[in-house]
């Protein structure tokens, strides 16, 4: 079969191609390649085999892919293209906008303008007459200084108060939080991929050795599903827990062909071993597979919980 190649194009952010490292990797295989850009984003992937390939944009300066993992299928003969926007506002922490402020010189010179109109109308004694232009000004004064104030109240409190340039900041803010945390959330459910698997592949091992008879089959069964999940560790969570359900359903049916085989399973069935095994292993094949990185997470808990937090235990013991 010929092989084929992946024309890629990064756009976007420019200033963030120098230090970007393309991944490639291949479902089937679990084969990666890692390859850094040109500096106008161009990269050629020769030599691939065709199939489903998973591709991440990765930086120094932010927490896991720069682009959403992208799941592609690579085909013979000419190179397939992809291209890769890069999202300017991971790169961005733009100061918050400057706003004139409000000239309050025309208020002002209204106001003093009014009192100094109405000041010679002042003074009066009981009896002493009102003449038509005293009150007259007295009304154009209180007149002219009702409208400074509400030019006043216009510029320094609209309706509302709305302050535009905070709002653009906060919006960035709250974006820029939103991308930390989905980042945050998939490189945590990775971690607690190879968690898991690290503490079943210790309990089954553990297990088999318990057994006094142990089929071939069984032993092909458990390396073949430990593999699978070891291999699939990177991938998406839709892809991740559609292996990660069979990988599962094959270790539980090997605990049962175990079992099966002793001549006595009592021992077998009594150890703590086989018993974390089973649980975690009906629990994960059972459930349906996680289509989120959330629903993920949360069911690494439910499963933690199961076992009383005995799995993460055995992930790092030696």
């Amino acid at each position: 079969m010929a092989n084929g190649a992946f024309s890629i194009q990064l756009s976007g952010h420019a200033p963030a191609r120098r230090d970007v490292t393309l991944e490639i990797i291949s479902e089937t295989t679990g084969e990666k390649r890692t390859v850094t850009p040109f500096l106008d984003g161009s990269a050629m992937v020769r030599g691939l085999s065709p199939g489903a390939y998973q591709v991440r944009v990765l930086h120094p300066n932010a927490v896991g892919e720069l682009v959403d993992l992208r799941r592609v299928r690579l085909f013979e003969g000419l190179p397939t293209r992809l291209r890769l926007p890069l999202p300017e506002e991971l790169f961005r922490d733009t100061p918050v906008r400057e706003t004139e402020d409000a000239n309050l010189t025309p208020v002002h010179d209204a106001a003093v303008a009014a009192r100094d109109a109405v000041a010679s109308t002042g003074g009066k004694q009981p009896g002493d007459p009102i003449r038509s232009e005293d009150w007259n000004a007295v009304v154009g004064g209180l007149t002219d200084l009702a409208n400074a104030v509400a030019e006043l109240t216009r510029l320094v409190a609209p309706q509302g108060h709305d302050h535009p340039e905070l709002e653009e900041k906060i919006d960035e803010v709250n974006g820029n939080v939103r991308r930390f945390g989905d980042q945050f959330g998939r490189q945590l459910a990775r971690i607690q991929r190879t968690l898991q698997t690290l503490a079943i592949e210790r309990e089954v091992e553990e297990t088999i050795g318990r057994a006094g008879v142990v089929p071939n089959g069984v032993r092909v069964k458990v390396a073949e599903s430990v593999d699978l999940l070891k291999r699939h560790s990177d991938s998406d969570t839709v892809v991740w827990g559609a292996r990660k359900k069979s990988a599962y359903a094959s270790i539980l049916q090997a605990m049962g062909d175990l079992r099966d085989a002793q001549p006595d399973p009592t021992e077998l069935e009594e150890s703590e071993e086989f018993q974390r095994t089973l649980t975690v292993a009906t629990e994960e094949a059972s459930t349906a597979a996680p289509r989120t990185v959330t629903g993920e997470i949360d069911q690494y808990e439910r499963v933690n919980a199961k076992t009383a937090g005995a799995l993460w235990y055995r992930a790092f013991k030696g």
